[in-house]
Parts: structure tokens; sequence; C-alpha cells
């Protein structure tokens, strides 16, 4: 698959997201949107070190990671790496021509194209701390799945009620 392929080679390969002590939820509502579009998450057991530079999405800042568990994983080496990275991703690159019609639209009064990347960058936009790097760190991960709770009383099993 071409998604595939490319977030094995490309600059960002994968996304880590650790998980934020003054906001505990947020983490588990963005990896169930995430998985909910069909993007696999996985999540860290144990702890460790990247290695690696890691650069920050707020900041655009590179350094080294020490990973919590709790904390996920989304790389880009799946068959909707595409669709991650744009939901991702705080920067979308756009071409010099791109620049010189949207000036053309601006002096003609037809407005701009352009928007605030927090319009469509989930990190920024859910106030998520997200890291990216062109390599998935090592580590016990495994593949994250909503926790399931139940409110209702228990089944009777002997049959009285």
């Amino acid at each position: 698959d071409l998604a595939v392929r490319k977030g094995q080679k490309d600059k960002v390969g994968a996304w880590v997201f650790p998980p934020d002590a003054r906001h505990p939820g947020r983490l588990t509502r963005f990896a169930s949107r995430l998985a909910g579009q069909g993007i696999e998450v996985q999540v860290l057991d144990a702890p460790v070190s990247t290695g690696g530079k890691w650069t920050d999405a707020r900041t655009g800042e590179s350094q080294k990671l020490d990973l919590r568990p709790g904390t996920l994983l989304v790389s880009l080496d799946q068959p909707s790496g595409y669709l991650a990275r744009v939901l991702l991703d705080p920067h979308v690159p756009m071409s010099d021509e791109f620049f010189r019609e949207e000036r053309e639209y601006m002096e003609k009064g037809k407005g701009s194209r352009l928007y605030d990347t927090t319009a469509w960058s989930l990190p920024l936009l859910r106030g998520v701390p997200a890291y990216w790097s062109g390599q998935k760190p090592k580590g016990q991960w495994t593949v994250w799945a909503p926790e399931v709770k139940s409110d209702a009383a228990p089944m009777d099993l002997a049959g009285a009620n």
C-alpha cells in the first residue's frame, strides 16, 4: 500500500502523545476520535527513552523524550497513514503558486483560502501534547482500545429475579 510505504520513509513517520496529568481525559477522547476514523492507535505498556529527536508540534523544537506508560503512538506506516498525517500535522506545505493565487484572490476581494492550523490539527485543537519523528520509538506497544464501562445491573445467572 502506498500510504504504508510513504510512512516508512517520510520525514514524519510517527507521532507520540504523552499523558498530561493536568488533563487526564483528553488523551482517551483524542484516541477515540482517531480510532473512530479508522486510524490505528497504539498505547505504551512500559516506560521507554526514545533516544532520537522528537519535534514538538506546538513549538517546532526538537528534544529527546522519556515516554511513560499510557503514551499513545500513531505510526504513519498504516493504511490510514495519509488521513492521520492530515489530521495531526500542524503545518501543511503550500507552493509558491498557491501563494501567488492567494494574493490575487485577496486583491480581487474574493477573500482568503487559508485557515488557522488549529482548525485542522487535532492535537492543537484538543490541547494534546504531540511530538513527531521519522521513526517509531522502541517499546512495548499494544493496539489501543477504548475502555468499556457498563452501568447495567449484573445479570442473575441462577435465573432468580
